[in-house]
């Protein structure tokens, strides 16, 4: 392995670079934690080996601060004036092992190899993850990553681009409608990385409102307002080592926006009531079913944030347009309750795969419970699934009447989609955002379609109208 030695105490720093060598590993021994700091912003290490007190930065914080530049980076610290509280302190920090001086220069070298054998581990594992993957591929057969399976291709690229980006530890923007899985994707994501032992905590961001979001994101010091009786620790607190999912990014008010950014861009954040800031090592992914660019559009997001998210995006498709996984789906969340694929009768079957599922994957689980509880050990027939009862299915293009006949003389598509515009104008009361909605299309389109036809907001023709 790579490994960054600091030891202010330059003949422990000699005998040990001296034995890991032997044993095969690359050894940078340096005496001051800042010469260590400086080089981890330019070069990766496997593994910091550090005494705990020494000029500041001592230990513990070049343990924080390395582990912030390389999170991937285990740490290994040395003190000779140990403690139970610096003991709990360094393992809650993240290390990976705290070693009592004077020790066996044996006792040093058996946990570095056991740590690369460790490591060795981790990475036959991807591998074989990654064979099996390709494997899968080749027979046709479902892929999951962590709870999410399916066997279309949609699902295919989408687990792919999760499997890889989980290897690195960038931050990850999940973009799609409410029920199609977005949380379960960003455990399977964290379950996948090198983090998968540290925490995975889960915000709402639309669940809460703006005072008590940023203390539950950022903890607050005891008095900081009223009804802040103790010191509370925030979400990214818990997190540390781990991966924070911020769903429902969108509803994000301005104000934290702007904070959340600082993090991102910093990786530190200042509690609510303190002055001091904290370093946090922590991966962020974040999740949203709204139109982010039309959110930036009216004022209502941060571009710079939007971009700092939107590092790695991955859509994740609705459920009506990988119907080829219902099968795959529906024997899963079956079988938690006793049945099979099997067990659904033809007709229960044809309605389920003609059903529109608005409500996604969510909406499917939920309904193949209710119809397990009703049917109880026999078949699950078409009645067991109310749903399906009360909603008509969702008609093929082939059933569905056309919108609109084109006549024998034919017609000019630009008048019609000039038309189309117009009406939907009017119906919205010149509401554009209310009208790009009834069209389908973001306001930003809107406003370019407006442009193109001359459109005023209102619906008509104009020389030239700055808001369109």
């Amino acid at each position: 392995m790579k490994i960054l030695l600091v030891d202010d105490e330059r003949k422990m720093g000699v005998i040990l670079k001296g034995a890991l060598e032997d044993d095969g590993h690359s050894v940078l021994a340096l005496e001051k934690s800042n010469d260590a700091l400086a080089r981890m912003k330019g070069e990766a290490y496997d593994l910091l080996i550090t005494d705990l007190r020494m000029a500041p930065p001592d230990g513990l914080e070049l343990l924080r601060q390395g582990r912030v530049l390389q999170p991937d980076m285990a740490v290994i610290l040395m003190t000779a004036y140990a403690t139970a509280q610096t003991a709990v302190e360094a393992m809650k920090s993240g290390a990976y092992d705290y070693l009592i001086k004077p020790f066996e220069l044996d006792e040093i070298r058996l946990r570095v190899n056991k740590l690369g054998k460790e490591r060795d581990l981790r990475e036959n594992v991807r591998l074989l993850r990654r064979e099996n993957e390709l494997l899968r591929r080749e027979v046709g057969s479902p892929t999951r990553l962590g709870s999410l399976l399916g066997k279309s291709a949609v699902m295919r690229d989408v687990l792919d681009l999760a499997e890889k980006v989980a290897a690195t530890d960038a931050t990850v923007l999940l973009r799609g409608e409410s029920g199609t899985g977005k949380s379960l994707l960003a455990r399977g994501v964290h379950d996948a990385s090198g983090r998968c032992d540290g925490p995975f905590v889960i915000v709402n961001c639309g669940a809460l409102p703006e005072s008590l979001l940023e203390s539950e994101l950022f903890g607050h010091e005891k008095g900081a307002f009223t009804g802040a009786v103790a010191t509370k620790r925030g979400r990214f607190v818990v997190a540390e080592g781990g991966t924070i999912l911020l769903d429902e990014i969108g509803d994000m008010s301005a104000a934290l926006q702007v904070k959340l950014l600082h993090v991102l861009e910093d990786k530190e954040f200042y509690a609510v009531g303190s002055d001091k800031p904290t370093l946090v090592n922590v991966r962020v992914i974040a999740a949203t079913n709204r139109n982010l660019e039309e959110a930036m559009a009216e004022g209502q997001f941060r571009e710079d944030l939007f971009y700092r998210l939107n590092v790695f995006p991955i859509p994740v498709p609705p459920l009506r347009s990988r119907r080829e996984d219902l099968p795959v789906m529906l024997d899963h969340f079956l079988s938690r309750f006793g049945h099979t694929f099997a067990d659904l009768t033809p007709r229960a079957r044809e309605a389920l795969f003609a059903y529109a599922f608005p409500g996604n994957v969510r909406e499917l689980e939920n309904m193949v419970e209710r119809a397990a509880i009703l049917a109880g050990p026999g078949p699950i027939d078409r009645q067991h699934f109310p749903a399906l009862r009360e909603q008509a299915p969702m008609a093929s293009s082939s059933d569905r009447p056309p919108v609109l006949k084109i006549p024998e003389e034919g017609l000019s598509l630009v008048a019609l989609e000039k038309e189309l515009i117009q009406q939907a104008l009017e119906a919205a009361g010149g509401n554009k955002s209310q009208a790009a909605r009834l069209l389908g299309l973001t306001r930003r389109t809107l406003y370019s379609r407006l442009e193109r036809h001359g459109l005023a907001p209102g619906g008509e023709k104009t020389e030239g109208d700055d808001e369109a």
